[in-house]
C-alpha cells in the first residue's frame, strides 16, 4: 500500500529511517512500501508468479505475472515521478536476504518499460473506495519460463465471485508488523471482502490480517466455484485518515481493468517482437490490391482462351 498524501511524509520518512530500513538515497522508494500483518510465510510451491520488484537491491514492492513477460502491479509502484525514471526489476525470491548472496542480477529479472493506467490519479486522497485507477504494469526485457501466470478475474465471474464476507487471499513482501521491524519476505493472509465499489473493493476489518507498507501492487486472489483462483484486486492504500496498518486495505478491481491490461500486452507484445500492429486503412488497402490482381489473372485466363 502506498502512503495517503495526508501524512506528512517527512514524518513517514524519518520512521523508516529511525527503524533503519532503508538509507537516505532509497527514502522515495520507501515511501511505496506496504506489507502482510498477520499472515504467515507463503510456501516455495504456492503462488510462485507472485514476486517482488526490485531497486538498488531492495524489494519496495509486490507484483504477479500475469504474462510471461509482464508483472501486475500497482500504478504507484511503477510511476517514472516516484521513481526518478528508473525501471524496476522483478524477482520471483521469496525473501529479499537472497538477493545480497551471491550473483544478485542473476536472480532479478531486467525491466524494460512499464504502464500506468491512464486515469491513474497520484494526487488522489480517496479514504475510501473510489476512482484512482492504481493498477500499472512492468514489462520484462526476458520473458519469465519457469513459471505458469496467473489470471485476472472477468467481468462475468466478478458478479459472482464478488460477494461481501467471502474470504480473499493477500500476499506480499512488506512489513508483518506494527512495529515496521521486519519485512522483505513473501507472506500470505487470508482476510474477508468488506465493501465492493465498481472501481475498487476493501477488505479487512481492525484486527483481521492486514496488508501494509511494501505490499503495495500485490494480488488478492478470490476462488471460484471451480476452484480455479484469479486477482480480484491490485493492492493500492490504507483506508481512513492516518493510512495505516490496522483498519484495512484498498484495492484496485482487476475485472474493471482486464481490457485495458489485455490491450496494452497486446501492443507491448507487437512492440517487443520489433512489429506494430497495422492500421485497418493498410489491411483494407492489402485486400483490395490482392483482389484487383486475382480480377487481372481471370481476365488474362479468358484472354487466352
Amino acid at each position: 500500500m502506498r502512503h495517503r498524501r495526508a501524512i506528512p511524509l517527512l514524518l513517514a520518512f524519518s520512521l523508516v529511517t529511525v527503524l533503519g530500513c532503508v538509507d537516505a538515497e532509497n527514502r522515495d522508494t520507501a515511501r511505496t512500501m506496504q506489507p502482510i500483518i498477520g499472515g504467515e510465510p507463503a510456501g516455495s510451491w504456492e503462488y510462485p508468479a507472485t514476486g517482488g520488484l526490485v531497486l538498488d537491491g531492495q524489494i519496495f514492492c509486490t507484483g504477479t505475472l500475469v504474462a510471461p513477460n509482464a508483472v501486475l502491479t500497482a500504478a504507484h509502484c511503477v510511476d517514472p515521478e516516484e521513481l526518478e525514471g528508473r525501471v524496476p526489476g522483478f524477482t520471483l525470491l521469496r525473501d529479499e536476504a537472497q538477493l545480497t548472496e551471491g550473483d544478485v542480477n542473476g536472480d532479478v529479472y531486467d525491466g524494460m518499460n512499464v504502464r500506468m493506467n491512464p486515469g491513474y490519479d497520484r494526487d488522489a486522497d480517496n479514504i475510501s473506495p473510489g476512482l484512482v485507477s492504481d493498477i500499472g504494469i512492468l514489462l520484462l526485457l526476458q520473458p519469465v519460463e519457469e513459471v505458469e501466470p496467473e489470471q485476472m478475474l472477468t467481468p462475468n465471474e466478478a458478479g459472482v465471485a464478488l460477494a461481501l464476507g467471502e474470504e480473499l487471499t493477500i500476499l506480499g513482501y512488506g512489513f508483518t508488523d506494527t512495529e515496521l521491524t521486519s519485512s522483505g519476505i513473501k507472506f500470505k493472509a487470508t482476510t474477508p471482502l468488506v465493501t465492493i465499489g465498481s472501481f475498487e473493493i476493501l477488505m479487512s476489518e481492525p484486527g483481521d490480517p492486514q496488508p501494509c507498507y511494501g505490499d503495495s501492487g500485490g494480488p488478492v486472489f478470490v476462488t471460484l466455484a471451480s476452484g480455479e483462483r484469479r486477482i480480484a484486486g491490485v493492492i493500492s492504500r490504507g483506508p481512513g485518515e492516518e493510512g495505516g496498518c490496522d483498519s484495512g486495505a484498498i484495492a484496485t478491481r482487476a475485472d474493471h481493468y482486464k481490457e485495458w491490461v489485455d490491450s496494452t500486452l497486446a501492443t507491448s507484445s507487437c512492440s517487443a517482437s520489433g512489429h506494430t500492429a497495422p492500421p485497418w486503412s493498410v489491411v483494407g488497402a492489402l485486400l483490395l490490391a490482392l483482389l484487383l490482381i486475382r480480377r487481372r489473372r481471370r481476365r488474362r485466363l479468358v484472354d487466352v482462351a
